[in-house]
């Protein structure tokens, strides 16, 4: 069972950090979105943003999400079971070895012992290789979005925000110089 053991707490390190980049990339992506609205109401309605302190706190939250949803929906043993099970082609092994692990009939032995001799065979590392996630490409065309819209889009000052802003600065200069 020891082998059993050290197969499945080697399988469900993989799947966390797994589940990690998985978050990462639906918390990257929101906080890119979040950063582009904060870039669009800047240059569109005048807004003023203090950029350093938006893309820090984006970037802080975006991985601080993705940590707590990667501990809080990480799998199981039972799930990590049929995980490498899948993966290493083990028909079911480890997860009827983990199901009959109490029980002390002679089959039950029978298994856990097949089940203990397939896991020390296995190689997690290349049953379960980590990959970037599929969702990948959204945080990147994201990021993409924000460099164009960075660069691209005027400052309209569609509220009237701005030249409210500068004529009490004008008018502050005036009386100021008299």
């Amino acid at each position: 069972m020891q082998d059993i053991r050290r197969v499945l707490r080697q399988a469900a390190g993989r799947l966390l950090v797994m589940g990690f980049f998985n978050w990462l990339a639906w918390s990257l992506s929101a906080a890119l979105a979040a950063v582009i609205v904060a870039r669009l109401l800047d240059r569109l309605v005048g807004l003023p943003v203090d950029y350093t302190q938006v893309i820090w706190i984006a970037a802080v939250s975006a991985i601080v999400v993705a940590l707590i949803g990667a501990l809080v929906t990480r799998p199981r043993e039972a799930a990590v079971a049929r995980v490498v099970d899948e993966k290493a082609n083990l028909n079911e092994s480890l997860s009827t070895a983990l199901f009959v692990e109490n029980d002390p009939s002679p089959w039950s032995r029978a298994v856990i012992e097949t089940a203990g001799s397939r896991a020390s065979g296995v190689k997690v590392r290349s049953a379960l290789p980590i990959e970037a996630p599929r969702r990948w490409p959204a945080p990147m065309s994201l990021a993409m979005s924000l460099v164009v819209i960075w660069f691209a889009v005027p400052a309209l000052d569609l509220s009237g925000n701005q030249a409210e802003a500068a004529e009490l600065m004008d008018q502050e200069k005036a009386t100021g110089e008299l």
